[in-house]
């Protein structure tokens, strides 16, 4: 019997029981897709970060304590397909509307890690069948935050600078005082696309962003 055929022995459910016991706080949805005419699916586990040490918090050089990520939302997003190599290499956009206490308008921004800025890649995570994680917070308070996240795919894959949508996410949290408000986890209409591929072609010019989704 191969691994992948292996059924859970005890050792292999004690283990099974150690993570979900890490993630009692997380939800877990599952979104399928096609592209190119195979199918695929992107599993996202989503819930408020009661452990901000386990999503590697301390490890990013932050000028204020871990522990303020308590309660804030954290978003993992596993991507499986059907092909493989580059077939299966895809890439995560996100933008994010967020208003602060006294301010009319949002401030919006495609969020990129701090590595790449300035690089010119619009993406959150690049690769073959990519894990799209974040885990915001804040020290301000009364903050509405929104993000709008999506797994998208050049025609090519990766010799052009095309990006097609191939499915979005919504989630992101209200925070008042000290206490963040999940916001509910939700599968993108086609005006949010709309609305952040204008945010995302205005700010990266050299690439071309298009209005429709990528071909099942």
């Amino acid at each position: 019997m191969s691994p992948e055929q292996e059924r859970p022995g005890p050792a292999n459910l004690g283990w099974l029981w150690l993570v979900r016991c890490k993630n009692l706080s997380m939800e877990e949805q599952t979104f399928a897709f096609r592209l190119s005419g195979l199918g695929g699916e992107v599993v996202v586990q989503y819930g408020p970060n009661t452990d901000p040490a386990h999503w590697g918090y301390e490890l990013l050089g932050l000028d204020f304590p871990s522990t303020v990520a308590k309660g804030f939302p954290v978003l993992r997003a596993d991507v499986t397909y059907e092909g493989d190599g580059y077939a299966a290499t895809l890439g995560w956009v996100q933008v994010v509307w967020m208003t602060l206490a006294g301010e009319r308008e949002p401030r919006v921004m495609v969020d990129v890690p701090p590595q790449l800025i300035g690089t010119g890649s619009p993406y959150v995570s690049f690769g073959v069948e990519p894990t799209m994680f974040d885990s915001p917070s804040t020290t301000d308070s009364d903050v509405d935050w929104v993000a709008r996240t999506f797994l998208t795919a050049s025609p090519d894959r990766l010799m052009t600078r095309v990006v097609e949508p191939i499915l979005g996410l919504r989630w992101g949290y209200a925070l008042r005082g000290d206490v963040p408000q999940l916001k509910d986890l939700a599968r993108t209409a086609d005006d949010d696309w709309r609305e952040a591929r204008l945010v995302i072609a205005h700010q990266f010019r050299e690439w071309e962003f298009r209005c429709s989704w990528a071909r099942p």
